[in-house]
């Protein structure tokens, strides 16, 4: 109630201090959290179980976490394989809990040979090295895990792509590599690298795309060893359905539908 006396006021309630100012209270987090295991992170090919102890403490608008996680088991499937964890630590050191520290090596057989894929530092920009059993160089070691095959081995494409992975690996090159500086330079819209089955050219094909017209897809193959040409237009009659009809260099032509639902 305000009180008021020949247009003074002589007494007023005080206003309530708003939530998240100094005259509000501070929540401060004084928090031990065990997990001695069943804790699943799965998703996109990580299937994995960790366990571990996290201290969290500090105002809860800028908290403090420390300890750490480790892989209990766990594997990944990526390019084709399946990496077992042999090593998996995440370790909270007072930094932002977005960006612990990363301690993991994971292994997968590549024919003869034991690939490993060392991951160290921090989250938001970790070093990845890549070693094997028997020892070999990082792009050998890249080549058996992509390809089941050394370098001299390869097909073209297959070096070509070999070569854009080992960039991105290194830092030189954004996630797109080759593939973008191609796009950008022809100026289309999708460049994708089909290195084929593995046994020298057959199969392996590039292709560019790019949109002619909204909702207008139009995509050119060109395949190596033998394998033809094709031109393919995709139309968008809705955002589920697309009429999809290409035609190939012995002037056979096919027409199809594609319906999606996104759930």
């Amino acid at each position: 109630m305000t009180e008021v006396r020949d247009g003074v006021v002589i007494r007023s309630p005080e206003a309530p201090a708003e939530e998240g100012t100094d005259g509000g209270a501070t929540i401060t987090l004084d928090l031990r959290v065990d997990v001695p295991g069943q804790v699943f992170v799965r998703g996109r090919g990580l299937d994995s179980e960790w366990g571990g102890a996290l201290t969290v403490t500090g105002p809860v608008t800028d908290p403090e976490v420390t300890g750490g996680l480790e892989v209990r088991r766990g594997q990944l499937a990526a390019v084709g394989r399946t990496f077992q964890f042999e090593r998996g630590r995440v370790v909270f050191d007072g930094a932002p809990p977005d960006d612990p520290t990363l301690d993991m090596i994971l292994t997968t057989e590549a024919g003869e040979v034991t690939a490993k894929v060392l991951i160290a530092g921090r989250a938001q920009d970790p070093s990845i090295t890549l070693t094997s059993e028997p020892a070999l160089p990082e792009e050998d070691v890249l080549s058996h895990i992509l390809f089941g095959s050394s370098r001299a081995q390869l097909s073209p494409l297959q070096a070509l792509k070999l070569a854009q992975s080992a960039a991105v690996l290194s830092g030189r090159m954004g996630s797109g590599g080759v593939t973008d500086t191609i796009r950008e330079t022809l100026g289309v819209d999708t460049v994708d690298i089909d290195a084929g089955d593995g046994t020298g050219s057959r199969g392996a094909s590039l292709s560019v795309g790019k949109y002619v017209a909204p909702g207008v897809f139009l995509k050119l193959q060109q395949g190596l060893g033998g394998s033809g040409s094709k031109a393919v237009v995709e139309v968008e009659i809705t955002d589920s359905i697309t009429v999809e009809t290409d035609v190939g260099a012995d002037s056979q032509s096919r027409v199809g539908v594609n319906w999606k639902l996104d759930y």
